[in-house]
């Protein structure tokens, strides 16, 4: 019976039967885990099989296409930690509402430290959209449609790169994009130089609409074209600001 131990973090809970939930977990050591949890919804297991809380499991299965059954214990529970704050909730569930895009049982661990390390740091009020919009470029990789920042598609260059071409996924200056630049997509300074702070969340913004034209174009075709709820609240969340 193969079993599968560790760490990860809860990303949905779908109730099933009177107390027990279909449970989707993203792990360091097995990437996506999903699994039937029993007693999900009793006294004992309240506060830890919840969306977003850091868990230890454990799951079993007679087969790896099975669904198994999986046992979780509280590692870390983020969950309750953002009930208090509404930014770092917001930032948790969206984060929680994307993951599922990765294949199932596909090994991540340096991704999976990636999104715990940015997790960390949706409870410090001055970086945490700052740096979920870097996640989630970083995440757009990780699927396999990262885009090119590095140099303008046109000319070659390195220099003021202000747009990304929506076909091609490439940096554009903003010399070569002058012509067409209502058809380009806005590049931040941020995203492209780990060295510079956001200018506010206007720039915040225009980095959730790049990476969101290429989830939207290239991933969610794939979960029928339809954005998390989670994300599209954090897009609401952060235009009411």
């Amino acid at each position: 019976m193969p079993e599968r131990v560790g760490e990860g973090l809860v990303l949905k809970v779908v109730k099933h039967g009177e107390n027990g939930a279909v449970v989707t977990i993203f792990s360091k050591t097995d990437g996506l885990v999903k699994g039937y949890c029993r007693g999900a919804f009793s006294k004992k297991n309240a506060g830890v099989v919840q969306t977003g809380n850091l868990v230890f499991f454990r799951h079993f299965s007679r087969l790896d296409e099975q669904l198994g059954r999986l046992t979780c214990d509280l590692k870390t529970p983020f969950a309750a930690m953002a009930m208090a704050d509404a930014d770092a909730l917001t930032l948790l569930s969206a984060v929680c509402g994307l993951l599922p895009l990765f294949p199932e049982r596909e090994m991540m661990p340096d991704f999976y430290e990636t999104t715990l390390a940015a997790i960390d740091v949706f409870f410090d009020a001055e970086t945490r959209f700052e740096t979920y919009a870097r996640w989630e470029l970083a995440f757009l990789s990780e699927l396999g449609f990262g885009l090119d920042l590095s140099s303008c598609a046109v000319t070659g260059g390195t220099e003021d790169l202000v747009y990304v071409s929506p076909k091609t996924g490439r940096a554009v200056s903003r010399a070569a994009g002058e012509a067409w630049r209502d058809k380009l997509l806005i590049l931040p300074p941020f995203l492209k130089d780990t060295g510079l702070r956001a200018k506010g969340g206007a720039e915040i913004l225009d980095s959730l609409r790049l990476t969101g034209f290429f989830l939207e174009k290239f991933a969610f075709p794939h979960i029928n074209g339809i954005f998390p709820v989670a994300r599209s609240r954090l897009i609401e969340r952060m235009t009411e600001k």
